[in-house]
């Protein structure tokens, strides 16, 4: 028969001991996408320039350059609205 030992000790794995940092992740967000507008799009556009058309015709599209406009309304107005916040 066995018996169960008594010097033995639980060990509860269920408790954590300390609190973890929470991460930022609206600051990584922000800062992804800032890095998108500065710098991203900018290399998008130099990899796919020019655009040239597949009749022949030696039509090209080149992008130059892109700018971020204002919106039309602001937040609060979009969302008594119910509508998209967009420039």
């Amino acid at each position: 028969m066995i018996q169960p030992s008594s010097n033995g000790s639980r060990v509860s794995y269920g408790k954590i001991p300390e609190m973890l940092p929470v991460a930022d992740l609206i600051e990584t967000q922000i800062r992804s996408f800032s890095w998108f507008k500065r710098e991203g799009l900018r290399e998008l556009f130099e990899e796919i320039n020019p655009i040239t058309d597949y009749t022949g015709k030696n039509y090209e599209l080149k992008f130059l350059d892109y700018e971020f406009g204002q919106p039309k309304f602001d937040k609060e107005e979009c969302r008594n609205r119910d509508m998209t916040f967009a420039a």
